[in-house]
This record gives C-alpha cells, sequence and structure tokens, in this order.
C-alpha cells in the first residue's frame, strides 16, 4: 500500500512538472554514452535562461535506469542492449508500462588517441589489440563486441570522463564506445576505428512511463538526440569517402 502511495504521488509530481511552462524540469539517467552527453548539454543551451532550472542527470546501467522511473520519481531512461535482445527488452519494458521511442542501432568503434599505435587504421582486427590495455565501464550490463577482452589487461572505470584522461594521456590504452562526435574527438585528441569482427549491433532507446506525456522538454531534448545521431552519422560516412 506505501509503494502504491508512493508511486502515485511521483506521478503527480510529473504531471504538473510537465504543465509548468515556467520550470525547465527533469530527472533523467542514461547510459555512459558521450554522444547522449553532447546532445544534453545541447539541450541546455536552450533552456539555461529560464526562470527554474531543477535537473537530474544520472549516468548508470539500463537496470537502475529502469527502476529510476517505475521507484525515485524519473521522467526519463536511456537503455542500451544488443539488437537480438530486442523483443525480449521490448515485451520487459510493456510489462512494467513503459513506453520505447527508438534512438540509434550502431556498432561499437575503437577509441584511440591520436597517438596510439593503432591510430593510423581504418579498420583494427582483434588481434591489432593484444598487449594494449582495455578500459571498461565496470558497472554496465551489456555485450560487447567479439573482440572486447582479447588481452590481459584492464582498468574498470565508474565515471565517463576518466576514460578521456586515459585515453588522451596513454597511447596504450583503447577503448569500445558507441560513435562519438567530431567535435569531442578534436576536443580530446581522438580517433575512432570500426572493427572489421563485429558482428552485432546494439540499440539505445529513451523509454518512460505511459502516465508521462512525451511533450515539452522531454520532446526537445528527444529531437537533440536524434539530430545529434544524424549529425554523427553523417560524419562517418564523409570518413569513409
Amino acid at each position: 500500500l506505501a509503494r502504491q502511495i508512493v508511486y502515485k504521488l511521483e506521478v503527480l509530481e510529473r504531471q504538473l512538472q510537465s504543465r509548468n511552462e515556467r520550470l525547465a524540469a527533469m530527472k533523467i539517467s542514461i547510459p555512459r554514452a558521450t554522444y547522449i552527453t553532447y546532445a544534453f548539454t545541447e539541450f541546455f543551451k536552450g533552456i539555461q535562461n529560464r526562470e527554474q532550472i531543477q535537473i537530474n542527470f544520472s549516468e548508470t546501467n539500463s537496470q537502475e535506469a529502469v527502476d529510476n522511473i517505475l521507484n525515485h520519481g524519473f521522467q526519463l531512461g536511456i537503455i542500451r542492449y544488443p539488437e537480438f535482445l530486442e523483443e525480449t527488452n521490448r515485451q520487459l519494458l510493456h510489462q512494467k508500462h513503459l513506453r520505447v521511442k527508438p534512438i540509434w542501432s550502431f556498432t561499437y568503434r575503437l577509441l584511440v588517441c591520436r597517438e596510439s599505435p593503432l591510430a593510423g587504421r581504418t579498420r583494427i582486427s582483434p588481434e591489432e589489440l593484444a598487449g594494449l590495455t582495455e578500459l571498461v565501464h565496470g558497472d554496465e550490463q551489456t555485450f560487447l563486441p567479439e573482440a572486447a577482452g582479447v588481452g590481459q589487461k584492464r582498468i574498470y572505470l565508474y565515471e565517463r570522463g576518466s576514460q578521456f584522461d586515459f585515453l588522451s594521456n596513454v597511447p596504450q590504452t583503447y577503448m569500445w564506445v558507441s560513435p562519438l562526435p567530431e567535435k569531442v574527438l578534436r576536443q580530446h585528441g581522438l580517433v575512432q576505428i570500426p572493427c572489421t569482427e563485429n558482428r552485432y549491433r546494439y540499440t539505445d532507446v529513451l523509454i518512460y512511463h505511459e502516465d508521462y506525456p512525451l511533450t515539452g522538454y522531454a520532446r526537445q531534448f528527444y529531437d537533440i538526440l536524434l539530430r545529434t545521431k544524424e549529425e554523427i552519422e553523417a560524419s562517418l560516412c564523409g570518413s569513409r569517402l
């Protein structure tokens, strides 16, 4: 009973916030994906002059993103899963009364610094990673590319900003990531390389409770997210020409 009361109060809070035009409010959970954070900063630029702003921006795994919506008053979440689990995940989300909006389907890319011995390659194979150190987000619950974990050197990270410190300053490190915007690559002196043996594709989707209308600020962010994805795809196509 107590949990039902808390849930109804959170529903009411979400509905009231969505109707308050003066308040720019959002609670969102995302995976540790740079393109998503980049899109959110672009979204924030457009609302930064609002009279009231209340944002809770949490980088976490998919399980907690779902739990944050169901039990902690979050309006939005972004989760990631391999494409072959698409139907299973859709059914589970539907059972929890969560709606889904597609964002992106992609293959992981290898991220290294410009001074890396791999930086000049246009394609990479798993054998070329032997002897290098892999960076991994330690609390992510996702399938990694087949090439991941081929070596015996790993550093587990629990904060996304640390990956750029390692990658930019230690040429012998690498990481598997969703594609990054060109601006971020230039900023940190990094390059992203496709892997010839990545057969799996991964999907990012926006989730929200069925009682929450995807309008206002939530819709603005979703539209910017899709635009960011399209810009990255265009840059990837351009790099292949």
